[in-house]
């Protein structure tokens, strides 16, 4: 293989890429201007590295800068690198590399990052309690592992620190439909630790992708520090480590991307995607709101750009899935992309709390819009019509005129983005489709209740049960349904108290702890 070497010197850390266009031979590399004192140098033996795209743009607040270079080696394009920096409102920023060869092609680079004047670099690692891999009932072993850790760059004036994260390799795979749709995934091929530091205190991380494979890493940039406390910074890496499946460890310019279930098409064991569960930051957005630590605010301004930018370049209002459940697809014919109620209320709540706690300026209020788009759909006839009611389907495809089933979690997120956006707003359209769905549970009555005193997980198309309730998520939903209707004229549904009854019956004949957010919605 041959080697690429580039050189990123960061001195002033709130300056984004700037400059840029124009290349000149050092070596056959390219040379950028970061700041006054700063450089980004692209360089490999016997390849020429010219820009071929810039763009820029503002989402969420942040400012984001991406530029795109082709490597050319003896005339012929064996590859690309995109880098990108996401400058954050507090002046903090992400740096995103992406290398991808093309069809059997290899590429090999070194990214050097360097802080002029450096005395001393420091590195506090993040994997030393890291626990070993488990297997997960639904998407088997995730062999991906924590960031690298913070490094400190000590200069005589100040401090500057980085967050580096794994470097990534993998293959996309897609899976092309009939519509003109297709589903896109990840397929993992290795993750290693890439960076070392140098004698001359830079930190080198190193590249490497062949035939079509894609190579890629990140890193966060921050000249004010990102922990005050060494004590939280330990317990954040505890939570990674224990954790996995409510925090990221792989972030991109496009998103994170996190283990799948193997129930997706096209089929991988190691198949990664952009989960929409998986890009909010909700335990970073928790974390801030209660220690105001630095490094937790820029995790939740990250993800808002993730979350406006997907949604951007899908041009659609809300948050289809990019990838498809071959159990849905076996069950309804639904491939991607499709609509996901559960994802959507998430994400929904998570944008107002987010926004609100950055103190920026949300474009449109994200519960409202959800709350629209249920009308919208109920109007298209996506629903389970009962005797005095209906039920809304948990997933969306547009132009299928086939209906999936409804689950009691899905029409309970339902109703409470509903009730929700009638208090803030006062539009009783919200509460007349809050109280379709509430008639629609109380058609079916003590039905919802199976003779083990546990719940049905869902309702079909022809008013039949089937499937096992979330051990607790489906109790909090009812719980926190009770609370707001006491908000709104006390309305009073008995059949919410029978199914609260009859799962915290069965919790306690089967000596199942209360979960902490139960206890505290029973008090």
């Amino acid at each position: 293989m041959y080697r690429k070497k580039a050189i990123i010197g960061i001195f002033i850390l709130g300056v984004l890429l700037s400059g840029g266009g124009y290349w000149f031979l050092k070596g056959n590399s390219l040379l950028l201007q970061l700041g006054n004192q700063s450089k980004l140098e692209i360089s490999s033996p016997f390849t020429k590295v010219k820009e071929i795209d810039k763009t820029t743009e503002k989402i969420a607040g942040s400012k984001e800068i991406s530029h795109t270079y082709v490597l050319v080696r003896f005339g012929m394009r064996v590859g690309y690198i995109n880098i990108t920096t996401r400058q954050l409102p507090n002046g903090d920023f992400f740096l995103f590399h992406k290398l991808r060869a093309l069809e059997n092609k290899s590429i090999e680079t070194t990214s050097s990052l360097t802080v002029d004047k450096s005395q001393k670099v420091n590195l506090i690692p993040w994997n030393e309690t890291e626990e070993s891999d488990t297997h997960h009932k639904n998407f088997g072993t995730d062999p991906t592992t924590n960031p690298v850790g913070r490094y400190t760059f000590q200069t005589k004036s100040e401090e500057i620190q980085l967050v580096q994260g794994k470097t990534f390799l993998t293959t996309e795979k897609k899976k092309e439909y009939d519509s003109g749709n297709e589903s896109v995934i990840r397929e993992l091929v290795g993750e290693q630790n890439a960076s070392s530091l140098s004698k001359s205190r830079s930190l080198n991380i190193k590249l490497q992708a062949e035939d079509n494979e894609i190579s890629e890493t990140w890193s966060i940039v921050s000249e004010k520090g990102f922990f005050r406390s060494p004590l939280i910074e330990k317990e954040w890496i505890q939570t990674l480590s224990e954790k996995k499946t409510e925090t990221n460890n792989w972030y991109t310019s496009e998103g994170p991307y996190n283990k799948l279930p193997w129930s997706i098409e096209p089929f991988t064991k190691m198949g990664y995607g952009r989960n929409l569960g998986d890009m909010q930051e909700d335990t970073a957005l928790t974390l801030y709101k209660d220690k105001g630590e630095r490094f937790f605010q820029d995790l939740v301004y990250n993800s808002l750009v993730d979350l406006e930018k997907y949604k951007s370049r899908k041009h659609t209002s809300l948050w289809p899935t990019e990838y498809t459940s071959t159990w849905l697809k076996k069950a309804y014919e639904t491939t991607a992309p499709y609509y996901d109620t559960r994802h959507n209320e998430f994400i929904s709540y998570f944008l107002d709390e987010a926004y609100q706690a950055l103190n920026i300026k949300q474009p449109d209020r994200s519960i409202i819009q959800y709350a629209d788009f249920l009308l919208e759909q109920t109007e298209k006839g996506k629903i389970i019509p009962t005797e005095n009611g209906h039920l809304l389907t948990d997933y969306f495809k547009e132009g299928s005129p086939i209906l999936t089933h409804a689950s009691l979690n899905h029409e309970l997120g339902g109703i409470k983005i509903l009730l929700h956006s009638f208090l803030s707003s006062g539009n009783d359209k919200y509460l007349a489709q809050a109280r379709k769905l509430l008639n629609g549970i109380d058609d079916l009555g003590t039905d919802w209740i199976r003779e083990s005193g546990d719940l049905w997980y869902q309702v079909n198309p022809d008013l039949t049960f089937t499937g096992n309730d979330y051990e607790q998520l489906t109790l909090i939903d009812l719980l926190e349904t009770r609370e707001l209707l006491t908000e709104v004229n006390h309305i009073n549904y008995p059949i919410l108290d029978d199914l609260i009854d009859s799962k915290l019956d069965y919790l306690s004949r089967n000596n199942i702890e209360y979960h902490p957010k139960v206890k505290e919605l029973l008090e």
